[in-house]
């Protein structure tokens, strides 16, 4: 029983241990799947953030070449909107000065020219009617006085008329200079427009060289984070290659030592049962020894002893019942004899063997016993 005990106890530990065992390399298992989900999960996230990098990247650069663009269609259409101002400004201006200027100096000559023509008509009049009252001589004087002052007046309009000419042709080439000065700026400043637009050309040329030169470089960062993305992928891989093959040989290894230890439990087992088997078989062959030899053993004597004394109180008993029967034929004979002495005093009723309960009345019965009072006549019980 010892040894089957000691055998079921050892079956039952290496049971726990294979069972720990197994656990363990379940675990184990649990947590290789583990890191390889956490290494697919890291995977597609950095995937997902290269992708988002790229997408915001580009968008960046679409969003910088609009601006750009938009600027530049600004800036054009501003000075071109400047320059055409500009210009018809000027134009507009110097028409307005050219045509007040010759409206104007042609109204003062006009003015002039009726004014001397109206006092020089007035003047032949004058002289006309003195003339006819002068004498003839006076006459000449005045007309010859008159000629000359004609000439000297015309000599002196012609005179007049160069100067204003002179002063209307130099204001004239005064405007037309400042004319020329207005239109040397205003080139100045559609030269200085073209040279800005140009200058921002060159740096619309720049920024896009710039923005393909950026855009090359995060492609070939792109590549080579594609390209040591590719060897961490691939060192995982081989890691985790390595992983399963050491744990497939560990567990293999494992399950040959746990089928080891089963085959040796089991045989240690089995020879445990084949022994507890003998010693089953053993002690119930001492059980049946025993019991035989319990079956006809001899009579201690305390035994014999205590079955004489019980024989001996049995014998007591049996005597102790015949005295008792015997005082109860006494107790019925004198029962019977006191009904018949009281059926020979009191009557015939109630007759002796004859009991009727519903005439009879019962006597009282001073002892309080079962039994009916004997009186002075009867004689004691004989003794046992």
């Amino acid at each position: 029983m010892l040894r089957s005990l000691v055998g079921s106890e050892m079956c039952i530990r290496d049971r726990s241990k294979e069972e720990e065992k197994r656990k363990a390399a379940e675990a184990a298992m649990t947590k290789l799947e583990a890191e390889q989900r956490r290494a697919q999960e890291l995977k597609l996230e950095k995937e997902r953030e290269q992708a988002m990098k790229d997408a915001k990247h580009q968008q960046d650069m679409s969003e910088a070449e609009c601006r750009l663009q938009k600027l530049l269609d600004e800036m054009r259409m501003k000075a071109q909107q400047e320059l055409d101002a500009a210009l018809a400004t000027s134009q507009a201006k110097l028409s307005s000065e050219h045509a007040a200027a010759m409206s104007a100096q042609a109204q003062d000559h006009q003015s002039v020219l009726n004014t001397i023509c109206k006092e020089h008509a007035q003047a032949l009049e004058d002289l006309q009617q003195e003339g006819v009252k002068a004498v003839s001589a006076a006459r000449k004087e005045e007309i010859a006085k008159a000629k000359q002052c004609q000439d000297a007046s015309e000599k002196l309009l012609k005179e007049q008329h160069a100067q204003a000419l002179e002063v209307c042709k130099a204001e004239h080439e005064h405007i037309v200079h400042k004319l020329n000065q207005q239109a040397d700026i205003l080139e100045k400043k559609v030269q200085e427009c073209a040279n800005d637009i140009s200058q921002l050309q060159s740096q619309e040329k720049a920024v896009r060289d710039e923005l393909a030169a950026s855009l090359e470089r995060h492609r070939i960062e792109l590549q080579k984070l594609e390209r040591e993305q590719e060897t961490r992928d691939a060192s995982y891989k081989e890691q985790v290659q390595q992983l399963c093959t050491k744990h497939e040989a560990e567990f293999e290894n494992l399950r040959l030592q746990f089928q080891g230890d089963i085959d040796k439990l089991e045989a240690t087992h089995q020879q445990a049962l084949d022994e507890s088997e003998e010693i089953i078989v053993q002690l119930q062959m001492q059980v049946s020894t025993l019991e035989s030899k319990y079956n006809k053993r001899d009579s201690r004597p305390e035994d014999i002893e205590r079955i004489r004394k019980l024989e001996e109180m049995v014998v007591e008993a049996q005597e102790e019942v015949k005295r008792v029967e015997e005082e109860m034929k006494y107790f019925k004979l004198e029962l019977v004899n006191r009904e018949e002495n009281f059926n020979k005093n009191f009557g015939n009723q109630p007759r002796v063997g004859l009991m009727d309960s519903s005439n009879a009345k019962k006597a009282p019965n001073p002892r309080g016993t079962k039994f009916p009072t004997l009186g002075p006549t009867s004689s004691s019980a004989p003794s046992g």
